[in-house]
């Protein structure tokens, strides 16, 4: 993968160089620069690329449509786009994946996460092109396609881009059908003390055994995905707020129980959690996915700065 041709998009020439030389020192030196929409759409013409990094606010042609192009381009359409950006909105987030990103990185980049994300999208590039060249029975091909595009690969729960879709979904079923729909945001405390202090594979482990204990938790029918980094997302159908309270301390619970041994050290850790539920008799302005994510999200800092392993409850 180091041999790997990436291209770098950002019209800030401070921010290519900045990244260009974190890949360089991890090895991948094969990259691309280009400083606006227009060159990256010509470079991608001209040139085989595996994965473009790529940022949303350029003027003209910003991050968006360069990627609505590219995969609308039959020619293009396959190679991965990570969006790199300091817009940090959960519709800046969702509005990436509709037009065909990945993943995304926030600025300013953290060079461990550019290349563990690089690293992946590349893996993901890597399987889809040995699965394109292998597979000749087409129906097989778009379920492994599908699996690998909705999959997280560490822990092997759904992705986010998943979540958004399938939470768009459930929302529309909620307009129609007005059954409680419930949404648990989860977020391993203090992740980063364990990184730092026992290594990136043991922040692994934990991720994944966090993901064998979400699915024991669950029932069948409901979804569980990893949000990003630390963060988990579940949601809960025809669920209310005082149900999914239960769930939500339930894995609480759960996760608090669970031990990982290194050596003969033993870690223990916690989780956070906040609840939202779209009831009803909601408003109007209340039904969206925007909506429940936001208030989600503002129940689990709650239960953050609440003091941690701890669940909070919207308002």
């Amino acid at each position: 993968m180091k041999n790997s041709r990436i291209l770098i998009v950002d019209d800030d020439p401070n921010s290519c160089f900045l990244i260009e030389r974190m890949l360089h020192s991890e090895g991948y030196e094969n990259t691309l620069v280009a400083n606006s929409g227009a060159e990256a759409l010509e470079i991608a013409n001209r040139e085989h690329l595996d994965l473009i990094l790529l940022d949303l606010m350029m003027p003209q042609i910003d991050g968006y449509e360069v990627c609505r192009r590219l995969k609308q381009n039959e020619h293009l359409w396959d190679i991965p786009v990570i969006v790199v950006t300091a817009r940090k909105s959960s519709q800046a987030l969702k509005q990436s994946f509709d037009v065909g990103a990945i993943d995304y990185i926030a600025k300013p980049v953290d060079l461990i996460e550019l290349i563990a994300r690089t690293e992946s999208a590349l893996r993901t590039k890597k399987s889809y092109d040995e699965l394109l060249s292998q597979n000749q029975n087409l129906e097989r091909l778009n379920r492994d396609l599908e699996r690998v595009n909705t999959t997280d690969e560490l822990t092997g729960l759904k992705n986010v881009r998943y979540f958004w879709g399938y939470i768009e979904t459930e929302v529309k079923k909620f307009r129609r059908l007005k059954y409680p729909l419930s949404l648990i945001m989860g977020d391993i405390d203090d992740f980063k003390q364990i990184n730092d202090t026992y290594g990136h594979l043991v922040g692994d482990a934990v991720l994944k055994q966090s993901g064998e204990i979400f699915l024991k938790n669950l029932r069948d029918y409901d979804l569980v995905a990893r949000y990003g980094g630390e963060e988990f997302a579940f949601v809960l159908v025809n669920t209310d707020i005082n149900e999914g309270a239960v769930v939500a301390e339930k894995i609480r619970e759960a996760i608090g129980r669970q031990e990982i041994r290194i050596g003969d050290a033993v870690i223990q850790y916690t989780i956070s959690l906040g609840v939202a539920t779209l009831e009803p008799k909601a408003p109007e302005e209340h039904i969206s996915s925007y909506f429940l994510v936001d208030r989600a999200d503002k129940a689990l800092y709650a239960a953050k700065r609440g003091g941690k392993n701890r669940i909070a409850l919207a308002d």
